[in-house]
């Protein structure tokens, strides 16, 4: 209660002295607050290992803390544990090896963001790979255009996608491998996939 009414009178003070500033422009944060959310909370100096991958990072914290959440999915309800997210992506990965993926090759990443567009990016990593993000709302002939000249061969999509993502692999000079990363599709996933791959 007394944090609200330091909110108030911040708000009530700031009408008073600027009455012809915008309501939107009111901060109700003290100057104290503001300092600890800006720059304590938000410090950009931190310390990572630089002879790492980021596939890698994710195998410490699976061997470390396997159970803990890594992802919670914008929902609020989907959540992945590390052990989940990693054992995805291995099978993405062994997967895509499984189709020709090679060494280099670029995959294409068409999807909302969600705890799918997560295990597809390490997936791809893990596979040796590059991903490429394209949002799913462009129209469909930008869409198009950007896979032609990419020349790809692979783009993971979900079922809300799928559809759109489907026409226009069809109409591409090169066989595409569509992916779509969930119900029966993840079916397909090979279960022996399971443990880390090579680097």
């Amino acid at each position: 209660v007394t944090k609200c009414c330091t909110y108030f009178l911040n708000i009530l003070d700031k009408c008073i002295h600027q009455p012809t500033a915008l309501a939107s422009g009111n901060d109700m944060l003290t100057d104290d607050e503001k300092e600890q959310l800006v720059f304590r909370f938000n410090g950009e100096s931190s310390f990572y290992s630089k002879d790492k991958t980021i596939p890698r990072l994710l195998e410490e914290q699976e061997t470390k803390i396997p159970d803990r959440t890594a992802l919670v999915g914008v929902d609020g309800l989907t959540c992945q544990s590390y052990r989940q997210l990693n054992i995805e992506a291995n099978q993405l990965a062994g997967m895509l090896r499984d189709k020709g993926f090679k060494r280099g090759e670029l995959a294409v990443i068409i999807m909302e963001r969600s705890p799918h567009m997560a295990a597809a990016v390490l997936g791809i990593l893990k596979a040796g790979g590059a991903y490429v993000p394209m949002e799913p709302f462009l129209p469909e002939l930008r869409l198009k255009k950007l896979l032609q000249a990419l020349n790809i061969n692979y783009i993971f999509t979900t079922l809300s996608t799928q559809a759109k993502v489907e026409a226009i692999s069809q109409k591409l000079p090169s066989a595409v491998h569509l992916l779509c990363l969930e119900h029966e599709w993840r079916q397909r996933l090979r279960p022996t996939a399971a443990g880390n791959p090579p680097p």
